[in-house]
């Protein structure tokens, strides 16, 4: 899937390499006191843009107009006071002022005041007229983190800022187009005390703007999601002695619950969000309720949604660890240690895989009665690893651990036994295995039409035959021709050689924008399926 996708990047940038015209950018802001950021972000901003637009609040009492002025005066633009009414609502007036004074600026981009660009120049040929949105990434302020976001758009007629907070950008689809949203080459640094920082009360003032979304836009899972962590926020510092004894944040546990799991039985949005939405509430029931019913629910219905991942597999093989059966929470560990990173765009927990999925299974091998030649084997194995990955706070408890691991597996030596040999770890095509089921999991890479075994070659011909069957239902709900335009530009990409990279880190980068971009498609294919035709979503 991951070349898949790359090779599928070329559709948009290969089509508009031919008289392809250099966009130009938009710089679209809402502030209030934020000169200092202003101070450091707006220099940095003037080299990469074309116009701007800043939308400035009524309420605003420092020198952020003037300190505007001084950096961008030189630049097209203009100053907007505006009545604030919460992200979305706000930041969409300053998005159509922005199409209205300024048409010819091809793209606009959201950013915030603190948002500090980490290069003098921006390849703008990259901004492609074709693809309703782009990514650019964004990294932490200490620089340990970067996460993509979509804050690019077509200056268009309908593009618009959704949501008070948690926003969200929607832009309309543009005729002919075969590829959505790409990455560009744009880094910024984030820093922190801004204004909703600094102004106090941020969790209730977010609380009350998500609770009027909910209004307007009822059952929409992003604020489900969103007003499950509003609660989670306000817990306190005793959650669980609340929960005992009715204090504060009792009430605020219990609401945090009814959204998460609320967003777990929202089929509709991004399916990480709802994986994300069974782990909070799982986490919920088992941290601060001590319904461990509830926890070990919500995680096997998270694991089932998404089984390459190692999270589920790790918190119910603790849970049994700590509830003194390690004996049960043996497999799930060993399971855990045998996937491998998958591709996500969102809640990778590097931490986990690096270091302590393995150290957890070092800590239950330890426990456990029912241990063989070939489980000490897997202990060692994924204890050299962690000795190699965990940081040094973790190294003296790794290192007894294998320490133990080494000598039992020399009492087998010395006693000859034949050894048992470990089950073959899962092919990296294969569906991972499920250690709650007796059977193995499925083999997906059941040869082609072609013969090949590859999962991807197999991945299509399933999509073009699932369309052939439901193609007269499919037109009725106008998917029929566009899937047939995507399988059939699908089939060739598949066909073609791999498309040359310069490097690693491009090949990751570029690929992760794609992931990303097919989530959000399949996403919205499920959506518009699940609204016109629930019999057909379901198959």
């Amino acid at each position: 899937l991951l070349l898949l996708l790359l090779l599928l990047s070329s559709v948009c940038w290969l089509a508009d390499a031919q008289g392809r015209q250099r966009g130009t950018l938009l710089l679209n802001m809402l502030i209030k006191n934020e000169a200092e950021h202003l101070r450091r972000s707006l220099p940095k901003w003037a080299p990469l843009i074309d116009y701007w637009i800043i939308g400035v609040d009524d309420h605003n009492t420092d020198e952020s107009e003037d300190v505007i002025r001084q950096y961008l005066g030189h630049i097209p633009g203009e100053i907007v006071v505006v009545a604030f009414d919460g992200m979305g609502p706000t930041w969409t007036k300053l998005v159509e002022r922005g199409l209205e004074a300024f048409p010819n600026a091809t793209h606009g981009i959201i950013a915030d005041a603190d948002f500090t660009p980490m290069q003098s120049s921006l390849d703008k040929s990259q901004l492609i007229l074709e693809c309703s949105k782009h990514m650019y990434r964004i990294r932490s302020t200490d620089g340990s983190t970067v996460r993509n976001m979509d804050w690019i758009y077509r200056n268009i007629p309908g593009a618009k800022v959704e949501r008070r907070t948690h926003q969200s950008l929607s832009v309309p689809k543009i005729p002919g187009q075969r590829v959505f949203q790409t990455m560009i080459d744009l880094e910024v640094q984030e820093f922190t005390g801004g204004y909703q920082d600094r102004s106090g009360n941020k969790s209730q003032r977010y609380l009350n703007w998500l609770l009027k979304d909910l209004e307007e836009m009822p059952n929409d899972p992003r604020t489900i999601y969103y007003l499950g962590h509003a609660h989670l926020d306000m817990i306190g510092p005793t959650p669980a002695q609340d929960v005992q004894s009715g204090g504060a944040g009792a009430e605020h546990v219990k609401k945090a619950l009814e959204y998460f799991t609320w967003r777990s039985e929202v089929r509709m949005g991004y399916f990480e969000e709802r994986w994300f939405a069974m782990l909070k509430a799982a986490e919920i029931c088992e941290r601060y309720l001590f319904d461990y019913e509830c926890s070990l629910r919500m995680w096997n219905k998270a694991k089932e949604l998404d089984p390459e991942r190692v999270d589920t597999y790790f918190y119910i093989g603790q849970h049994y660890r700590l509830a003194q059966q390690p004996d049960l929470a043996f497999p799930y560990l060993e399971q855990a240690v045998k996937l491998q990173y998958p591709p996500r765009s969102l809640f990778q927990w590097n931490m986990l895989y690096d270091c302590l999925r393995h150290l957890e299974l070092g800590r239950v091998a330890m426990a456990a009665t029912k241990m063989d030649r070939a489980k000490w084997r897997v202990t060692k194995k994924s204890l050299k690893t962690a000795l190699r990955q965990c940081p040094r706070e973790h190294q003296d408890e790794v290192g007894r651990l294998l320490g133990t691991a080494r000598q039992e597996l020399n009492k087998y030596k010395k006693s000859k036994e034949p050894a048992q040999q470990p089950p073959a770890a899962a092919a990296p095509d294969q569906k991972a295995a499920d250690p709650s089921k007796d059977a193995p999991a499925g083999d997906t890479t059941a040869p082609s039409r072609s013969g090949a075994a590859k999962p991807y070659v197999v991945a299509l011909e399933r999509l073009q035959d699932w369309h052939g069957t439901h193609r007269e239902r499919l037109d009725k709900v106008q998917l029929g021709g566009e899937l047939e335009a995507i399988t059939a530009s699908m089939s060739k990409v598949v066909a073609a050689p791999p498309a040359a990279v310069k490097n690693c880190k491009e090949f990751i980068e570029t690929t992760q924008g794609y992931l990303s971009s097919f989530n959000s498609n399949m996403e919205k294919l499920r959506s518009l399926l699940w609204k016109s035709e629930p019999q057909l979503w379901v198959s």
